[in-house]
């Protein structure tokens, strides 16, 4: 291959290779305290590849801000998916508090309204928040929803993580971002790239 057309198969294996670089959207040690309040959640924004949210929530005396069932701080923040994105997996990371997974809710929306007791709203999916990729996992405290799905629709999603039993404690929530409509993969395009200098060859 002639050197000049080197940098031109480097920028096409960029473009094409799947690099998944873990980028932190949000860190309440570094932003502020997230939205206590489901009407008014926090906005971030979700781009391809790994997007982390840090912080912690729990006991108001801790952690701060309220927000949860029993006053306790809970954290709200929403994104907006595009038709062209798909969240296919969550994974969460949880200092060990002694104690069972804490309550990660979600809704369709762009607010979460109506979260009281066992109240929930207009929750649609729930899931119980440990350390480890978000599953189909059974959802306590009696709201009688189902448990949240992957991969996320397009749209308004925001979502409720509380505790109401234990201290506050540090966490992070990562949600995983890919193109809804895959592109061509690298040995695609880099076989493509063999049959045009093959040909270009041939020509020569």
């Amino acid at each position: 291959m002639r050197l000049r057309y080197a940098p031109i198969l480097l920028g096409l294996m960029l473009m094409v290779s799947p690099l998944f670089a873990q980028t932190i959207i949000f860190d309440e040690a570094v932003d502020g305290d997230l939205s206590d309040s489901g009407t008014a959640p926090t906005p971030v924004t979700l781009l391809l590849g790994l997007n982390t949210i840090v912080g912690s929530f729990g006991d108001a005396n801790l952690g701060g801000g309220n927000g949860a069932t029993d006053g306790s701080d809970a954290d709200y923040f929403t994104f907006t998916l595009s038709p062209d994105q798909v969240v296919t997996a969550i994974s969460t990371t949880r200092e060990d508090t002694g104690g069972g997974p804490s309550f990660l809710g979600q809704a369709n929306a762009s607010t979460i309204t109506g979260v009281s007791g066992s109240t929930q709203g207009n929750l649609d999916a729930g899931s119980l928040f440990e350390t480890g990729p978000l599953v189909n996992d059974a959802v306590g405290g009696g709201l009688g929803i189902p448990a949240v799905t992957i991969p996320l629709s397009s749209g308004p999603q925001t979502f409720l993580l509380q505790e109401t039993a234990r201290g506050a404690f540090g966490y992070s929530i990562t949600f995983t971002v890919a193109n809804a409509v895959p592109e061509p993969s690298s040995a695609t395009l880099l076989g493509g790239l063999a049959l045009c200098g093959f040909l270009r060859r041939r020509r020569s």
